[in-house]
C-alpha cells in the first residue's frame, strides 16, 4: 500500500514512509481498515502525514474501495 501512496502523492525517493498506526473499524455493513503513515525526509524529520482507508461492504465483495488522503 505504501508504494501506491508514494505514487499518488509524488513522494521523493529519498523520503521514507513509516507506518505509525493501523485501525480496524467494522460497522454498518462496512469493513474498514485505516493505515496511518508519516513521511520523513532524509534527515528523519516528519514532513507529511497520510491516511489510507480500505473499505468493503461485508455482504458485497465487489463493493470495495480504497481512499488516500494527505492529513497534514
Amino acid at each position: 500500500m505504501s508504494e501506491e501512496l508514494r505514487r499518488r502523492f509524488d513522494i521523493p525517493g529519498d523520503h521514507h514512509l513509516v507506518l505509525t498506526r493501523t485501525r480496524w473499524d467494522p460497522r454498518d455493513g462496512q469493513d474498514a481498515e485505516f493505515e496511518y503513515y508519516d513521511e520523513t525526509d532524509s534527515s528523519g524529520n516528519v514532513v507529511g502525514r497520510y491516511m489510507v482507508r480500505d473499505s468493503a461492504a461485508v455482504r458485497l465483495a465487489c463493493a470495495a474501495h480504497v481512499a488516500y488522503e494527505k492529513i497534514q
